[in-house]
């Protein structure tokens, strides 16, 4: 809280006025004047300073430290908010490594390929390059189902890809927007870390319902593969930057 006090541009003025009245009442003012003109000068200069750092010091009191007290506030309910998406980020990228690393398919060509792209290979949700990232895309096909489940018609039943896609971005975006309520008092770089992830392609494409589109033209969704990794680092850039 101090150093951003000390950022204020008028700091460097309150500190020239304390100085000055300093010298004024300490060495001046038992110094006398040339001229009448220099001791009004000298006086006006005075009232100045001292009328700065009054105002000053009433901004401070008044206005600057409640601000801090009301960012403080603010971020104890945007904290776990934030954490919380990180969390379901991290989960939504677990799911994906653990479907990969436990990957069966009825298909003898897909099967080739999963153990030809992730022999002797363990995939570490924390830490996927961009290699990674395209490989688990490569394993995620149209017409399959994903490993969470919804509720349809009285049961339970598992998703697809495409739902499972839609529903991360869904929740994602509302609970960026949850944060926004309070943007105003938020710190611009945080602003931006959420709004890059907020206005990533992967969100806006999932989040759109075009990943079904895409799903019934293409065989998986290898396509997103370069949303998919900028998401990926973005969330990272989240937790590391915030």
């Amino acid at each position: 809280m101090i150093k951003k006090l000390f950022t204020l541009r008028t700091t460097y003025l309150f500190v020239f006025c304390i100085i000055d009245v300093l010298i004024y009442q300490l060495l001046l003012v038992n110094i006398p004047a040339p001229t009448n003109l220099v001791y009004g000068l000298g006086d006006i200069q005075y009232r100045i300073c001292f009328s700065f750092i009054t105002s000053y010091i009433f901004y401070v009191l008044m206005t600057f430290l409640p601000k801090e007290n009301d960012k403080k506030n603010v971020y104890s309910y945007v904290e776990p908010k934030k954490d919380k998406l990180v969390e379901s980020s991290n989960t939504f990228f677990g799911l994906l490594v653990e479907h990969v690393t436990n990957y069966k398919s009825t298909d003898p060509k897909m099967n080739a390929l999963h153990k030809m792209l992730f022999y002797k290979r363990e995939l570490d949700p924390n830490n996927l390059s961009q290699q990674d990232i395209e490989d688990i895309c490569h394993l995620i096909q149209s017409g399959t189902l994903s490993p969470i489940h919804k509720y349809s018609l009285k049961e339970f039943v598992r998703a697809t890809w495409g739902e499972f896609l839609q529903t991360h971005a869904d929740s994602v975006k509302d609970q960026i927007s949850d944060i926004f309520v309070l943007m105003p008092h938020l710190n611009t770089k945080h602003i931006k870390l959420l709004t890059d992830i907020n206005d990533s392609e992967f969100i806006r494409i999932c989040h759109l319902g075009k990943i079904f589109d895409l799903l019934e033209t293409e065989p998986d969704i290898y396509v997103l593969k370069n949303p998919l990794y900028d998401y990926y680092q973005l969330i990272f850039n989240l937790k590391t930057e915030w």
